[in-house]
C-alpha cells in the first residue's frame, strides 16, 4: 500500500537529499585539501629531524 504524500513533501525529500549531496561534496573537498598541508608538515618535520640527528657510531 502506497503512503499518500502532502503537496509539499516530495519536493521537501528532494531539498534534502540535494542539500545532503552538496554537503558531502563540500567535505570530500574539504578533506582532500588537506593532503598538501600535511604532506608539507611531515616533510619539514622529518628534513628537522634529519639536521638534529647524529648518527652514533660504535667503535
Amino acid at each position: 500500500m502506497r503512503a499518500r504524500h502532502q503537496i509539499g513533501e516530495r519536493g521537501q525529500a528532494l531539498a534534502e537529499t540535494a542539500l545532503f549531496a552538496m554537503l558531502a561534496v563540500i567535505m570530500a573537498f574539504g578533506l582532500l585539501a588537506w593532503i598538501p598541508t600535511h604532506r608539507a608538515r611531515t616533510a619539514a618535520t622529518a628534513a628537522l629531524l634529519c639536521l638534529f640527528t647524529v648518527p652514533v657510531t660504535i667503535a
